[in-house]
């Protein structure tokens, strides 16, 4: 039997749900000739439990062109808006991250692609180092200024 030292060691598999509550996950639902990019950003503060706002990338912006959606409830796998949500409970992105998480938690993510959609990670640029979103540019590793230059 092979014996496993800490530098050959690999990390469990880290799950979908721990990932969505990191700190800032960012992804890109895409599939049906539409997409979305969403971004979870945990607020911690020591007089509460921690608060996960969920955002969509609304501008060209990767970094800051974020649009407030509502608070990200990890326990039940829903997202709520409040009174300062932008967008309204019909919206289509709402509606497609609350499924998204909905499955997530259920532990059924594997029903995404059978439904015709898949998720992109959101990665640097492997020359630049910029956040990548497109999915066309999260396949190729590069944004698409960076890939006329290689």
């Amino acid at each position: 039997m092979e014996s496993t030292t800490p530098q050959t060691a690999r990390p469990a598999e880290i799950l979908t749900a721990t990932l969505l509550t990191a700190g800032k996950a960012t992804f890109t639902l895409e599939g049906k000739g539409r997409r979305w990019t969403f971004r979870i950003v945990k607020v911690e503060n020591e007089a509460r439990p921690p608060i996960y706002f969920a955002n969509l990338l609304t501008g060209p912006d990767n970094d800051a062109d974020y649009t407030y959606l509502g608070v990200y409830e990890p326990a039940v796998g829903w997202v709520r808006l409040t009174k300062a949500s932008k967008l309204p409970e019909t919206a289509e992105p709402v509606r497609a991250l609350r499924w998204y998480v909905g499955l997530v938690v259920n532990d059924r993510e594997a029903e995404v692609e059978g439904h015709g959609f898949r998720i992109l990670w959101a990665t640097c640029c492997q020359r630049c180092g910029r956040p990548l979103t497109v999915p066309s540019s999260i396949d190729a590793r590069l944004g698409p200024d960076c890939a006329e230059m290689v």
